[in-house]
């Protein structure tokens, strides 16, 4: 049986390849005078504490002036072992580890600077997450579950030429089964990233 990472990762690399040959062809159907405008970044994650720095990849691809979709996946390595004794409230003990997300966003319609080139973007979608029960953990065992979850965040890049930077925040929305409280809890993870960022195809166009 494939652990929950592997299956995710399965998931997300399926995915990510179909979007990256997918979405340049939408672009174009959309606006061709634009084209191309497909981002890929990767860059560094942070889910809850105590988990360890991750990463992130995805792929954003503009679908109108002011409309884009952003794929990807992140993940995080496996924290130390810990329990939480404070059973009352889920927060204590449930933390996020992993998601897979495809999130549409609205863009800040703005003027761009002459010398570089900057976006912010207000995004909602939906995907799965992976979920580890720290009480139920013992030592070379984690307990956890995948759940479907909405997601709402943003996002901000700064470009110049092909290459940027992007900063991005989002939140994932979901219930979870508590196995020790025999109960589904509502549960919400907060997720960080920093990103490089590189546009294919660049031709000296902006928004």
């Amino acid at each position: 049986m494939r652990s929950p990472l592997t299956a995710l990762s399965a998931a997300a690399l399926t995915g990510t390849l179909a979007l990256s040959a997918l979405l340049p062809g939408t672009a174009h159907a959309v606006r061709p005078a634009m084209d191309p405008q497909v981002r890929m970044h990767a860059g560094l994650s942070v889910v809850e504490s105590p988990a360890p720095l991750g990463a992130e990849v995805g792929f954003d691809s503009r679908l109108g002036r002011n409309l884009a979709l952003d794929a990807g996946v992140f993940f995080s390595p496996e924290t130390e072992l810990g329990t939480t004794p404070d059973r009352a409230v889920a927060r204590d003990h449930l933390s996020m580890r992993h998601g897979l997300y495809a999130m549409p966003g609205l863009r800040l319609p703005h003027s761009q600077p002459r010398s570089f080139r900057w976006d912010l973007y207000g995004r909602a979608g939906g995907g799965v997450i992976w979920v580890e029960d720290r009480y139920e953990r013992n030592s070379g065992s984690v307990t956890g579950q995948m759940d479907v979850a909405g997601y709402v965040g943003a996002d901000a890049v700064i470009m110049k030429d092909a290459w940027g930077v992007r900063a991005h925040a989002r939140m994932a929305l979901t219930g979870v089964y508590d196995n020790q409280l025999q109960n589904d809890v509502f549960y919400w993870g907060s997720q960080y990233g920093v990103e490089l960022v590189y546009q294919f195809g660049y031709r000296g166009e902006s928004y």
